[in-house]
C-alpha cells in the first residue's frame, strides 16, 4: 500500500532528533514574549479556508456558493490577521517587514520554489505513470533526476553566494526554473521522456540558488535580533507555497484533465516572480552598475 511511505520519515526524524539533542549548544535568548494565539488562529483558519476552496473547486464548481464563501472567508481572515499583526507589540509575523520590496521579493521566491517542487516531485511522477505508462518505481527513478544534481550544485551555489550579490543568484535561479517548467510543458505536449528528464535536471540545478540566496539577502538587510524572525517568515512562505502549489495544481488538473497546464501555470508564475524581483532589486542594481 502507498500508505507505507509515511513510515519512511519517523526513523529519520528520530535520528536527527538524537543528533540535535547530543550536539545542541544553547545560545543567549531575548526575553520571552507571549505567543500571539489570536494571530495563529486567524492565519491558520484563513489558509485552511483558501486551500480547501482550491482543492474542492474542481469537484463542486468555481461558482459554487460554498467555494465562493470559503474564498471570501479565507481572504477576510488573512486580512484581519495582517491588521492584527500591525497593531500588537509582539506579532506572530512582523507584517511590516513586507513594506520592503526586496524582503517581499525574497519571500515570493521561497513561495515559488516550494510551489514548483510540487510539480517536480508529485505531478511529474503522476504524468510518467498515467500518460507515459511507467510503473511507480520507474516514475520515482525519473523524478529522482530533479534531485540528482542538487548535492553537487548546492556547495557551488554556496560559494557563488559568498562572492556575488544575492540578486544575481536569484535572477539565475528564477530564469532556470522558468525554463525547466517550459520544458516540462513541452515534454507533455510531445510525450517525450527525454525532454521531461532534461526539464527535471535543470529544475534541480536551480533549486539550491533559490533556497540560499533569498535567505542570505533578507538576513543581511536586517539587524541581528530579527534574523530568526526573518528566517521563520521565509520558511512560512515556503511551506505555504507547497500547500498552495498542491492545491492549485490539483484544481488545474481537475479543470483541464491534462498535465501540460499544470507546468505552464508554474512557468507563468516563475516569469511573474522574476519580473517582480527585477523591479524590486532595481534600486540595488543601479549603484552597483555605477561602481
Amino acid at each position: 500500500s502507498w500508505r507505507w511511505i509515511f513510515w519512511i520519515n519517523p526513523p529519520i526524524v528520530v535520528l536527527i532528533a538524537t543528533i540535535s539533542i547530543v550536539t545542541w549548544r544553547d545560545v543567549e535568548r531575548p526575553p520571552r514574549t507571549a505567543i500571539d494565539w489570536l494571530g495563529l488562529v486567524l492565519i491558520a483558519a484563513g489558509m485552511f479556508a483558501v486551500v480547501f476552496a482550491l482543492m474542492e473547486a474542481g469537484a463542486l464548481g468555481w461558482g459554487n456558493p460554498v467555494i465562493l464563501g470559503l474564498f471570501a472567508l479565507g481572504l477576510a481572515l488573512i486580512y484581519l490577521f495582517a491588521r492584527l499583526e500591525l497593531a500588537i507589540p509582539h506579532p506572530l509575523i512582523e507584517v511590516s517587514l513586507f513594506k520592503d520590496l526586496v524582503v517581499t521579493a525574497c519571500n515570493l521566491v521561497s513561495f515559488l520554489t516550494q510551489y514548483s517542487k510540487m510539480q517536480l516531485y508529485i505531478f511529474a511522477a503522476l504524468y510518467a505513470q498515467r500518460e507515459l505508462g511507467f510503473t511507480a518505481f520507474e516514475a520515482g527513478i525519473i523524478v529522482f533526476m530533479a534531485a540528482l544534481l542538487q548535492p553537487v550544485i548546492s556547495p557551488v551555489s554556496g560559494r557563488f553566494a559568498d562572492r556575488l550579490p544575492p540578486r544575481k543568484l536569484i535572477f539565475f535561479g528564477l530564469s532556470t526554473m522558468t525554463i525547466s517548467m517550459l520544458l516540462l510543458t513541452t515534454s507533455v505536449l510531445l510525450g517525450n521522456i527525454y525532454v521531461l528528464g532534461g526539464g527535471l535536471l535543470i529544475a534541480g540545478a536551480a533549486i539550491p540558488f533559490l533556497f540560499i540566496a533569498p535567505r542570505m539577502r533578507v538576513v543581511s538587510a536586517l539587524p541581528a535580533y530579527k534574523h530568526g524572525e526573518a528566517s521563520s517568515v521565509i520558511m512560512a512562505a515556503q511551506m505555504i507555497g507547497g500547500t498552495v502549489g498542491l492545491a492549485v495544481s490539483s484544481a488545474v488538473y481537475a479543470a483541464s484533465g491534462a498535465f501540460a497546464p499544470i507546468f505552464a501555470v508554474s512557468a507563468l508564475l516563475g516569469f511573474l516572480v522574476l519580473v517582480f524581483c527585477l523591479l524590486a532589486f532595481r534600486a540595488e542594481a543601479i549603484p552597483a552598475a555605477e561602481n
